[in-house]
């Protein structure tokens, strides 16, 4: 993965039980520092865990979108209000009203 400073928007898909996502997230993390969109693609429940790690890393995030986890936004923004205790920054979340309810949006 090839990040360079200055970039704002970030677009991510991930494959089926992709090895080491929580590493990518820190990398970005630590690269992308500036970054206030991302959107992340693909269904795995790490993608929870790097939303995490992204809302208390990146003080520039204003939004977060998790798509792809098909019949299961209800069921991440569950884990993610859950992780809102351990959280440095205060979020807000709304799963979308599709026929599939994949894409949950976080607020900050």
């Amino acid at each position: 993965m090839h990040m360079s400073h200055g970039v704002r928007a970030l677009n991510l898909c991930t494959v089926w039980e992709q090895a080491k996502l929580l590493n990518i997230a820190y990398l970005i993390v630590d690269r992308l520092p500036d970054l206030k969109i991302i959107e992340l693609h693909g269904y795995d429940d790490k993608l929870i865990d790097m939303s995490h790690i992204f809302i208390n890393s990146l003080s520039k995030l204003t939004f977060i979108t998790i798509s792809g986890c098909y019949k299961h936004g209800k069921l991440y923004d569950k884990r993610l209000r859950d992780l809102q205790k351990s959280s440095s920054r205060f979020f807000r979340t709304e799963v979308a009203n599709t026929i599939d309810e994949d894409t949950i949006f976080i607020w900050l």
